[in-house]
């Protein structure tokens, strides 16, 4: 079996599976073996209806990171890319990351996140989640690249990996590869659009464990006067995110999808403000048990 140039891994376990967008999208590729797709769930998947498709099968409860690491570990391109069964990439997405991988050798490359339709909570959870990488531009060097859009390289994605991993974060992975040196390279053609729906009290309670688990990371190994400090400043946290969100989401032609979900934004800016407060204090908890995208 030959090996193909990159493997798509589809993480989580909504009961509708991934949006028929998303095979719609990578079915030429999957016909010819140019890449493979791999459907890391803890739901009963069945078996794949699409050729060079695998079904990852993970325990009930894991979590998104968890169904990553999986994946990853099952893939078998020399270009590993992941996303999260609610995103349908554009066309064109497929040749987009490998040709900018093939042409500039960055061990990481991803696009832009966009959304075209939804309520004002599923606007407001895209923006709070994706909102910083909205925003147009060249191709070139980045500082980051977001979760549901992102492909690395096989080799240098596996070197920086802990063997005891339990599950795959991008921000600490994301972390690890810039110690290392790592380029991230932003491909504009390679967008991904996010097609998740929600309802604001569903989206709060997980802005509270997200935040609770990133703040809990932070403070992890710092003493107390460090972790009543960066309490102390939580309250100031949604002006900033919102601050940044707006201006990212500005410069992308969308601030009329901002001011529409600006008051589910609040509450989930909020939500996330406490959940940070909660883990610089009390550390991560059971936060990361909760992150199944559900």
């Amino acid at each position: 079996m030959a090996t193909p140039a990159m493997s798509v891994v589809v993480a989580g376990s909504r009961p509708s599976g991934p949006p028929t967008g998303l095979l719609h999208v990578l079915g030429p590729a999957l016909q010819t073996g140019r890449i493979e797709l791999l459907l890391a769930t803890a739901r009963d998947a069945g078996s794949p209806i699409t050729p060079n498709t695998r079904v990852v099968k993970c325990r009930v409860g894991s979590t998104i990171p968890q169904m990553r690491l999986l994946g990853m570990r099952a893939a078998r391109g020399g270009l590993v890319a992941l996303t999260e069964d609610f995103c349908v990439p554009a066309p064109g997405w497929v040749e987009a990351l490998i040709e900018a991988h093939r042409r500039e050798g960055a061990a990481v490359v991803g696009g832009p996140v966009a959304r075209r339709t939804g309520s004002a909570a599923d606007w407001a959870l895209t923006l709070i989640e994706y909102g910083r990488f909205f925003r147009g531009g060249p191709e070139g060097t980045v500082g980051d690249l977001p979760s549901i859009n992102v492909a690395y390289d096989a080799a240098q994605l596996r070197a920086v990996l802990p063997a005891d991993a339990d599950g795959l974060f991008e921000v600490a992975l994301h972390a690890r590869l810039r110690a290392a040196g790592a380029r991230f390279w932003r491909v504009p053609d390679a967008v991904m659009f996010d097609h998740s729906t929600t309802d604001v009290r569903r989206a709060a309670a997980a802005q509270f464990h997200h935040g609770r688990l990133y703040g809990g990371g932070r403070v992890q190994g710092h003493g107390l006067l460090t972790r009543l400090t960066r309490t102390a400043l939580s309250p100031g946290i949604p002006a900033v995110l919102l601050s940044r969100i707006a201006r990212e989401v500005g410069a992308a032609g969308q601030t009329p999808q901002l001011l529409r979900a600006l008051p589910a934004l609040s509450i989930l800016l909020g939500a996330w403000s406490i959940g940070e407060a909660v883990g610089s204090i009390l550390g991560e908890g059971p936060s990361g048990a909760r992150w199944t995208g559900l």
